[in-house]
């Protein structure tokens, strides 16, 4: 869920469901969220990337002059 001061990655149970509106609150397994900050150069195509980061990774999300990112790491 995108604002321009953060964005929150929902991680839900069901699969397969997508659009809006968003009614599936009760199935969520977590909300999280992500750091924003402005690309160096636009980018054309949506993009969502996964980089090793210490003992997890950093789950990236790009678009026009967006980039959305969350350390990921294991419990």
């Amino acid at each position: 869920m995108p604002t321009a001061e953060k964005w929150t990655l929902i991680i839900n149970k069901k699969t397969g469901e997508w659009g809006i509106p968003y009614k599936y609150e009760s199935d969520e397994l977590a909300r999280i969220d992500m750091k924003v900050s402005k690309t160096s150069a636009p980018v054309e195509n949506f993009t969502i990337a996964y980089d090793k980061s210490g003992s997890g990774c950093k789950l990236t999300v790009e678009w026009e002059n967006t980039r959305a990112s969350v350390d990921i790491s294991g419990k």
